[in-house]
């Protein structure tokens, strides 16, 4: 939710906030961005790389979406990919990730 949803969140009852949010995102989301994955290994300056694209309003950017210190193993993939795969405001055009090869 963006930043008026999260202030009128306080003031509106819970049974109202579904509607609320799926008229929003029918009206300004979206889900057709395009998806980038960063590939590689450690200490081969990802989170530079990361961090440089994630300033862009247009691009939205997540680091080891995969680790194992950020879930468990085997574990949560279908909340990962409902993160991934979920409605973004209509300024974002990609959407993106990092993994390492041994994760």
């Amino acid at each position: 939710m963006n930043k008026i949803l999260n202030q009128l969140a306080l003031s509106i009852p819970i049974e109202y906030k579904k509607k609320l949010k799926s008229a929003y995102e029918s009206t300004f989301a979206r889900t057709n961005y395009q998806r980038l994955a960063v590939i590689g290994h450690a200490r081969t300056g990802s989170n530079f790389l990361l961090d440089g694209l994630g300033t862009s309003n247009a691009i939205k950017m997540y680091h080891e979406i995969f680790a194992g210190h950020n879930r468990e193993i085997g574990q949560d993939f279908e909340r990962i990919f409902a993160t991934l795969y979920e409605k973004q405001p209509r300024n974002i055009k990609i959407v993106g990730f990092k993994l390492f090869y041994y994760h």
